[in-house]
């Protein structure tokens, strides 16, 4: 009887002990990290509720962006805003801020700062920091949960001063125009001087070149070219009328070129459908030039290559010639578009003239609808790109 007595106190000391052990490893080791979690915000998922998410980081980040480069003598001036999205969900506009830095304060200052900043905030915002077109800008992007909300624009203070500012002008070439016409008469809606470039013996070619010659366009051949991806001798290419192709012979190159020069009325020039593989043959280019020269028109080097040979051998040739400096749509983004087209905007500042090449995508339409009037605001005009070619 006393033996099992002290059997069942036995059994119940290490119950007792058990439990006050685990109570003591809970106390030691998880309730620092409730402590913790409360006081920073550890959101690294989008929670159900949008505005939930806005409250507690959007507004946030406003303030902790004011309170820290404001008192390094930074003039921040928001330019633009734009809707984000995630699965069809307004979240919040992402905000485009411009920002002047004084000559004594350095790049790594700027981002130490900023650092600072946003530490409390890991690890639901990150930021990333992306060289500008001048060695003296830069920009950064803060995301929540990998979702833009803010991107910082530093420029020095001699290139956003009014009274330093020149302006410029750029030209957007949309490309790949006529095969779906209900997206060409919304390019050919937007109100500015775009420069519009058809395929030859595409659906709608004759319409949309009609509709956008009665609408003041300048209008362009979009000749068809071989790219390096291509397989020509497999027949990839039978399909899509008009190709220039490097198998083919000089004679079969002229005629092809001719047929397609014919195919679309009102043309002023020509630039380079694909041709990654095509422009880097000197011989070819020249033989195809040839027919543009014979008809006084200009041309425009896409640049699908950085090899190409297009601009040089049509220099070469006494034809007026350009090329391109920014694609605007590689990514069929808006946001990525409206980056793009920012880029193309502080080059025409910078430089005095750019080009950019995009295309009939909705996001594209958008973007550059969007854009207008902070282009029309920096006082950069949009020209037929005949304008900025020798």
């Amino acid at each position: 009887m006393h033996k099992k007595r002290s059997n069942c106190s036995t059994f119940i000391i290490g119950t007792v002990l058990l439990v006050c052990g685990i109570g003591a490893v809970w106390l030691y080791f998880f309730e620092p990290l409730k402590r913790e979690s409360k006081a920073l915000p550890k959101i690294v998922s989008l929670p159900l509720e949008p505005a939930v998410f806005y409250r507690h980081y959007y507004a946030a980040l406003d303030k902790t962006l004011s309170e820290h480069l404001s008192p390094l003598g930074l003039e921040l001036s928001e330019v633009s805003s734009h809707p984000t999205q995630k699965d069809g969900v307004g979240l919040w506009p992402q905000k485009i801020i411009e920002i002047t830095v004084p000559e004594q304060l350095s790049q790594t200052a700027l981002i130490d700062t900023l650092q600072k900043a946003l530490d409390p905030f890991k690890p639901a915002v990150t930021f990333v920091v992306l060289p500008g077109i001048a060695s003296s800008d830069f920009s950064i992007t803060i995301s929540i949960s990998h979702i833009p909300s803010h991107k910082l624009k530093f420029y020095p203070y001699t290139v956003l001063n009014p009274v330093q500012k020149t302006n410029g002008r750029m030209a957007i070439i949309i490309d790949d125009m006529g095969n779906n016409y209900s997206l060409s008469m919304d390019v050919l809606g937007i109100k500015a001087a775009l420069t519009i470039s058809i395929l030859p013996f595409s659906q709608y070619a004759l319409a949309i070149a009609e509709k956008a010659h009665s609408s003041g366009h300048e209008i362009m051949l979009h000749l068809p070219m071989e790219a390096k991806n291509g397989k020509a001798n497999s027949g990839d290419y039978q399909y899509v009328p008009g190709f220039l192709l490097t198998e083919m012979n000089d004679s079969s190159i002229a005629t092809q070129t001719s047929k397609c020069l014919g195919a679309v009325p009102y043309i002023a020039g020509v630039n380079n459908h694909m041709g990654s593989r095509f422009t880097e043959d000197e011989g070819k280019m020249k033989i195809a030039l040839e027919l543009v020269k014979e008809r006084r028109l200009f041309y425009i080097d896409s640049l699908t290559t950085e090899q190409s040979k297009g601009f040089k051998v049509a220099k070469s040739m006494g034809i007026k010639a350009g090329k391109r400096d920014i694609f605007l749509d590689n990514e069929e983004s808006y946001l990525t578009t409206v980056n793009q087209l920012e880029q193309l905007l502080m080059l025409a500042m910078s430089r005095g003239t750019a080009i950019g090449i995009g295309h009939p995508h909705p996001s594209t339409i958008h973007a550059v609808t969007t854009m207008i009037p902070e282009f029309e605001k920096r006082g950069v005009a949009i020209v037929p790109v005949s304008k900025l070619i020798e």
